[in-house]
């Protein structure tokens, strides 16, 4: 068992399914009231039968309108969210053979206009508040081209991008991080934070979650671990 947790809400944005899901199972296991949205209901609703302490709010991160409703549908229920973890995306394998102008904008839409659409829900509050912790999900594609990845690089690059921006403008008042999916051998920046999560988490969501949650854990929370007795999904499915 791991220390407390030091939020009392949460809100995962694409987590119905994968590493979404595991990271919310996680943090209801620990105690943390938290709402998980994804744009299909019944998965959606699958896993928040999980646990009591998972909320589901079917809301589609392409639209700016839907997420503002699905925040404050959470607000009212248990209170504006101290942590939000933005980590919906598409993953449309492409290559220049079969590559799509239409596709690759739908996945910048997707990838990251659902970061800036939840950003514009999000930051008026924790502004006001001056308290809050922001995660958005990137990938190590964000920063070198991956085989097949014309349309999913290009959107992890500009999240990377996004959150640094963020941090710099942020950085003294709230928590602005970018979780990755592989590990980062450049030294660290003044201004920003450099988190670890596997690559083996595209296929093992479990230890993916794990890895995540130790990563945005505040510092004065060294002794933090995984918690043990989550209920766990299985499976790797993407939000």
């Amino acid at each position: 068992m791991m220390a407390p947790l030091p939020w009392k809400g949460a809100w995962i944005v694409g987590g119905s399914t994968g590493i979404g899901k595991d990271l919310a199972l996680l943090l209801a296991a620990g105690g943390v009231k938290t709402a998980i949205s994804a744009r299909s209901e019944k998965p959606l609703a699958e896993a928040a039968a999980l646990h009591a302490n998972l909320k589901p709010v079917v809301a589609d991160a392409a639209s700016q309108e839907i997420l503002q409703r699905a925040y404050d549908t959470i607000v009212e229920a248990q209170g504006h969210p101290d942590l939000v973890v933005l980590n919906a995306a598409i993953w449309d394998p492409m290559s220049v053979e079969d590559y799509g102008a239409s596709r690759a904008i739908t996945s910048m839409n997707v990838n990251y206009g659902g970061v800036c659409n939840a950003l514009e829900v999000i930051l008026p509050a924790m502004k006001q508040r001056r308290a809050g912790h922001i995660a958005i999900v990137a990938s190590v594609a964000g920063y070198r081209g991956l085989s097949r990845a014309l349309a999913y690089a290009p959107t992890k690059a500009a999240l990377i991008n996004l959150a640094e921006a963020l941090n710099l403008e942020l950085g003294a008042l709230h928590r602005v991080e970018r979780i990755r999916r592989a590990e980062d051998r450049a030294g660290s920046r003044p201004g920003t934070f450099r988190n670890r999560l596997p690559l083996a988490a595209r296929d093992n969501p479990e230890a993916g979650a794990d890895s995540a949650l130790l990563a945005f854990l505040p510092d004065h929370a060294p002794g933090a671990r995984p918690i043990a007795g989550a209920p766990r999904s299985g499976g790797n499915a993407r939000s």
